[in-house]
């Protein structure tokens, strides 16, 4: 049973926020509580639109009941002693529109962080990890011409615990225009990649990340995943054909991973057809 309770201001662009907390009364979780919070202030800068907005929340999160007990035919296991987590998070956005730059960053500490050891059971860090990160996103538009590019960068104080890549990327660039003033057409292209660390991994059994148990651990990353796009447009049907992972022409096939052992799919050709029949 929890009880809570909002406030927020959501009309007009000076000022608006809106903060939200509940806390349980009765129960299993008693004594879990979740408090956050938004602070944001619109304006027009150069002609266009521009915000700057802060968020945070503090959380006091008691250990899932399937996290605590789990019973299957490859893992069982009934774990007591998991102290409550305490997360809290302070960061803050920039957005200009005039450029179409968007800027946002921020920094979490998180106390008894709980997550998917080497054996693939539930175990508990006991002191205090903390999680920076900044983010920049600028789109450019011309006309027809559209490049969407995105970098993120996060940084973890305990890489053995919560590995993270350092630094991921995402840029997209394409044409968007009409033809006879009926048939719609996007091209383009699309590319991902992020810096190569410890990537967890995936146990289909519980259906969990978990940190790698090899004796040599595996790196991900440092490998581009390259799509191209095409979507066109008439009425109310809509055809469209992508090229997954064209990277894997120049990259050896040994070289790309998702994950520890989950090999991405070689390239491949995708073909559809979406029609809308309403009005």
């Amino acid at each position: 049973t929890y009880l809570g309770a909002e406030l927020s201001k959501q009309q007009g662009k000076l000022l608006t926020y809106k903060a939200r907390g509940e806390f349980c009364l009765v129960g299993t979780d008693l004594g879990e509580f979740r408090v956050n919070g938004e602070l944001k202030s619109q304006f027009r800068l150069l002609g266009k639109e521009a915000s700057v907005k802060a968020t945070g929340y503090i959380k006091n999160l008691t250990p899932a009941f399937y996290t605590r007990h789990h019973h299957s035919r490859y893992f069982v296991w009934d774990v007591t002693g998991l102290k409550n987590s305490q997360r809290v998070y302070a960061g803050g956005e920039v957005y200009v529109g005039q450029t179409r730059t968007n800027l946002s960053a921020g920094v979490e500490s998180i106390q008894n962080y709980i997550y998917y050891g080497k054996e693939g059971t539930p175990e508990q860090y006991g002191g205090n990890l903390q999680v920076i990160s900044a983010r920049i996103k600028q789109d450019f538009r011309y006309k027809a011409f559209g490049w969407e590019n995105e970098v993120a960068y996060q940084l973890s104080s305990e890489k053995s615990i919560l590995p993270l890549p350092q630094i991921a990327a995402y840029t997209n660039i394409y044409l968007d225009f009409t033809l006879a003033k009926v048939l719609h057409l996007q091209i383009g292209a699309d590319a991902h990649d992020h810096t190569a660390y410890y990537a967890p991994y995936y146990e289909p059994a519980t259906q969990q990340f978990q940190l790698q148990r090899d004796e040599t651990p595996i790196k991900i990353g440092n490998y581009p995943i390259i799509n191209a796009y095409a979507n066109f447009q008439l009425k109310q049907a809509r055809f469209f054909i992508s090229v997954y992972n064209l990277s894997s022409l120049f990259i050896k096939p040994t070289e790309y991973f998702s994950l520890p052992h989950y090999p991405l799919n070689p390239m491949l050709i995708k073909l559809g057809v979406s029609v809308f029949f309403n009005n």
